[in-house]
Formats: structure tokens, C-alpha cells, sequence
């Protein structure tokens, strides 16, 4: 049922607008970069050692009215640029894979898109690790360690790690999560104002022996959560908080 969702969902390409400049490229980097970090999007308690598996189909959206306002002006003297894109949300599905570990440690992998589909790339994996659970009360508390890598058309590209300090609350079914910590993001950009070059040729941040510009945003973030089972499914909802804030839904199978 998940995969058969999965290949039911569209994969939405992205266009990344060219001409930009490096404040420019700092700024996709912190919608695109930011935003498409590991999110968890799940139930916080640990998932029970080695017998623990979660399989789920998550669905993030991400604001880029800003994005498309990037890059020269269409028009424009050696503008490559020949209009202004009216999208004002992106949005992009990852199936992710969890398993338990030892005790309290979970592991998640997360990739994109199934079969190669949309302009999308991205795989990941995170660390969960539940080292304290209050002995009257359904609270935990947890450190999540995550990294993942995004390709955008080969236009852009970005590298994500991140680390969140989470506190958790199940009761019965539901269980929701709160918190937060940092996010360091890295973007690599193309040269070029023809075919997936999105930075001129003549901007200082460009490495002309790779024709490639980079740079890096580092950025704290808050996050809060929800979560809903009924015996082995699960839907769950997320909200990261970076400049602009990143929604998450998913659903899936726990066991």
C-alpha cells in the first residue's frame, strides 16, 4: 500500500533561476538546502530494538515565492532568464526505511524518488537515540544525528547534517514531540548562463578549475510534531521552523 502510494504521488521538478549572484545562492541555499533536510515525522518512542521496523512515505512543502524572485531580471542585458516563475510552493515525497537497533537506538534511511522520476534526487539517513525515560510520566527525551544529500536538475545541489535535541510524550495512540537544534547546509551551484549553469561566469565565488560555486548557511531551527496510530499504521505531521517553515506529513506501517 505505501509503494503503491508512493507511485501514485507526482515528483514535482524545480528550476533553478540563473544569474545569481552569491548573496543569491546563499539564499536558495537556505530555501533549498535548509528545507529538504532530514525531517522524523514519526512516532519519538524508540522503535524496540531488534524487533522494531517502520516503513513510510513522507511529503514535505516548501515555500520558494523568495526563490523565484532570484537570479537577473528576464530581459535584462545577457539575462538567461526568460520569465519569472509564478510557483509558490514546492513540494517532493521520500520513502523512508527504520529499524531498530539496540535498546533505545533507531536508524532511518530516506531516498528519493523511487524510479529516477522528476527532477528530485535525495537520500539520507539519520541516528535516533532515546537515552531518557521518565518513570511516571510517557515522556523521553532524544538526540536525532541526520545527514542527507539533494540534487535539484544537477543545477544545484546541497549537503545537510544536522543534529536536534527532541522531548517526546506518548499517550495511548498518539504521541507528539517538540525541539530543536542546529542545521548546517551546504550548496553547490554550476557555472554558466547555458544548459544547468545557474552562476555567471564572472561571479568572485566561482572556482573556475571546477566551474562550480559553493556555499554554506548554518542555521538553528525548531521543530514540533505529531503522530496517530491505529494498530500498525500511522500518520504523522511535522513543522520545522527554519527562515521560512517547512510542513511535513506522512504515513506508513510500525511494527
Amino acid at each position: 500500500m505505501i509503494l503503491f502510494c508512493a507511485l501514485s504521488l507526482p515528483a514535482f521538478g524545480l528550476s533553478i533561476p540563473k544569474g545569481l549572484s552569491i548573496s543569491d545562492q546563499e539564499d536558495v541555499t537556505k530555501i533549498l538546502g535548509l528545507g529538504t533536510s532530514m525531517k522524523m515525522a514519526t512516532n519519538p518512542y524508540p522503535l524496540g530494538g531488534y524487533s522494531g521496523f517502520e516503513i513510510g512515505y513522507d511529503l514535505s512543502f516548501i515555500n520558494i515565492d523568495q526563490l523565484t524572485r532570484l537570479g537577473c531580471d528576464p530581459g535584462s542585458s545577457g539575462c538567461a532568464n526568460t520569465a519569472r516563475s509564478e510557483e509558490q510552493e514546492f513540494s517532493y515525497g521520500k520513502l523512508t526505511v527504520g529499524k531498530g537497533l539496540y535498546g533505545n537506538v533507531d536508524v532511518f534511511f530516506s531516498f528519493a524518488p523511487l524510479f529516477g522520476a522528476g527532477g528530485v534526487s535525495d537520500y539520507g539517513g539519520s541516528l535516533r537515540w532515546t537515552f531518557y525515560e521518565a518513570e511516571l510520566l510517557p515522556i523521553h527525551i532524544l538526540i536525532l544525528a541526520s545527514g542527507n544529500r539533494v540534487n535539484f536538475r544537477n543545477q544545484f545541489s546541497a549537503k545537510n547534517v544536522g543534529l536536534d535535541l527532541l522531548v517526546g510524550i506518548n499517550v495511548d495512540d498518539i504521541s507528539v514531540y517538540c525541539g530543536g537544534g542546529q542545521i548546517r547546509s551546504e550548496g553547490l551551484f554550476i557555472g554558466g548562463d547555458t544548459g544547468d549553469g545557474t552562476v555567471p561566469t564572472s561571479n568572485p565565488n566561482l572556482d573556475l578549475q571546477t566551474n562550480t560555486s559553493s556555499v554554506t548557511v548554518q542555521r538553528f531551527h525548531t521543530v514540533v510534531g505529531a503522530s496517530l496510530e491505529w494498530k500498525t499504521l500511522f500518520v504523522a505531521g511535522e513543522i520545522n521552523r527554519y527562515d521560512d517553515s517547512v510542513y511535513t506529513v506522512k504515513a506508513g506501517l510500525r511494527f
